[in-house]
């Protein structure tokens, strides 16, 4: 997967960037009702709860604007996930988004929200 930031993005402040690959369904179930505001405020006691890495993996970092992180690995356990992106914006919304970690992604980070894209060509 890759990440970019637009110039300006987020008010031209970093973006906190969540990424999970979710191996539970009634895990996933649960984390795609939350907004990325939600998922931030739990994600600390979430992790404590999940020591083992057996309901889910997490890769975050903040992203400034204008920045651009090329490939980054996002290693599987080797059985069925599902994956969410979230996204901490300083505007009101979701800011979540779903993928399918088999597949190599871009996740754009605009102004406002952001968009996740299926990558088809090496950036």
């Amino acid at each position: 997967m890759s990440v970019e930031a637009e110039p300006g993005a987020n008010n031209d402040t970093p973006v906190a960037v969540a990424v999970l690959v979710v191996y539970e369904d009634s895990v996933f179930r649960d984390l795609s009702k939350l907004s990325a505001s939600e998922w931030f405020e739990q994600a600390e006691q979430r992790m404590r709860d999940n020591p083992e890495r057996t309901d889910f993996d997490l890769l975050s970092w903040e992203v400034m604007p204008g920045q651009r992180i090329k490939e980054l690995n996002v290693e599987l356990q080797g059985r069925p996930a599902d994956g969410l992106v979230f996204a901490d914006y300083l505007s009101e919304g979701q800011h979540r988004n779903r993928f399918n970690p088999e597949r190599r992604i871009l996740v754009v980070l605009g102004k406002s929200d952001f968009a996740v894209l299926d990558r088809r060509t090496d950036d």
